[in-house]
């Protein structure tokens, strides 16, 4: 936007670009880099900073003094000279979910003949040419048997690609941007559960493996993107679950 304060990362993988609105300025950070990347920040613009969840709209209040980004992710800042509500919960009890096993895995398919899915119950074959959804199953167990009153997050650490989250067979919630938290309801919940956390990448990955498909078209019905998606997707993060935890907040 006009008048954009100059930033300079020492990480140069890190972007910003800025937006000014009438009440402060709006930051937000990339990470271009096919590594993770951590960073100090200094943010001008106002008194306080908040950093929103751009998958659901909360802010929470921030120092914003390090930054801690995967490969490909955004982290979004408004710095303000006014006060706004926030989120200022804090974590009352933390159970940390172990044991997590392969269920299976759906996988994308790229053939003459188009783009299918295939379901599997084997131990997915996860690596660089892997496109599609692996499912992981674990039991969990809260501190107290929850109430509706009650609210409980799902937080997710060292986790790469989207999660799905499935409490005893029910949709909870999604999870993608960095961080990677999503608020459960509780009636979802019970002191004793199954949780199913699916994990999905794009079909980049079969597309890049499979480059005989696209070659064998004409370059006219290929197009010009299939090329530079193949140059730039495949460098991104194979499927991982990291640790993952539920959450009591108050």
């Amino acid at each position: 936007g006009e008048g954009e304060p100059a930033y300079k990362f020492k990480n140069d993988k890190l972007r910003v670009m800025t937006r000014r609105l009438d009440s402060g300025r709006l930051w937000f950070i990339f990470n271009e880099g096919i590594e993770p990347a951590s960073e100090k920040l200094t943010l001008s613009g106002g008194k306080h900073i908040y950093r929103i969840d751009i998958m659901t709209g909360d802010m929470y209040e921030s120092c914003a003094e390090l930054i801690d980004l995967p490969s490909g992710e955004i982290a979004v800042y408004l710095v303000t000279d006014e006060t706004y509500m926030s989120d200022k919960r804090q974590i009352v009890c933390s159970s940390e979910i172990k044991g997590f096993a392969e269920s299976g895995y759906d996988r994308f398919n790229v053939t003459y003949f188009g783009i299918n899915k295939s379901s599997c119950k084997d131990k997915a074959p996860i690596g660089d040419d892997f496109s599609g959804t692996v499912y992981y199953e674990a039991d969990y167990e809260l501190c107290s048997e929850p109430t509706d009153e009650d609210t409980y997050r799902i937080r997710f650490e060292d986790t790469a690609t989207s999660a799905t989250i499935l409490l005893d067979g029910e949709y909870a919630a999604n999870v993608g941007m960095r961080p990677m938290y999503a608020n459960i309801p509780a009636k979802l919940l019970k002191k004793h559960g199954k949780i199913t956390i699916a994990l999905s990448n794009t079909a980049a990955n079969e597309v890049v493996a499979r480059r005989d498909v696209n070659e064998w078209f004409p370059s006219a019905e290929v197009g010009a993107y299939i090329p530079r998606m193949t140059k730039f997707e495949s460098r991104l993060s194979e499927i991982k679950l990291g640790r993952v935890f539920i959450e009591k907040l108050g």
